[in-house]
């Protein structure tokens, strides 16, 4: 089993930033790192067992959201969970993720 933690919006190279974009570019960017740590552990979308997303602020366009998420879950995404809250580390960071998967 492969569990993430805060998952958040960065970019590794040259070196790690958080992205100072909109809620929806920081999803798809937390989404992507969250598919490389569980591709790392010999896992794919099809183990990702459940994902939590962490948000300060709604999104501006729920539709892209729905549409990175179907591009990245093909087979279906897994259950998800979306919650508030009032602040993450850093206030450029409106959005962290969690996920579990089962990688055997």
């Amino acid at each position: 089993m492969a569990l993430t933690s805060s998952d958040l919006p960065t970019v590794a190279k040259p070196a790690v930033r958080y992205r100072q974009v909109g809620v929806e570019a920081q999803f798809a960017q937390a989404r992507n790192n969250v598919l490389a740590t569980v591709a790392r552990e010999g896992g794919s979308t099809r183990n990702i067992a459940r994902i939590t997303c962490f948000r300060t602020e709604p999104p501006q366009d729920f539709g892209a959201i729905g549409a990175a998420t179907k591009a990245a879950f093909p087979d279906g995404p897994p259950p998800m969970s979306w919650m508030y809250v009032a602040g993450l580390f850093r206030p450029d960071v409106k959005l962290e993720i969690e996920a579990i998967a089962a990688v055997v």
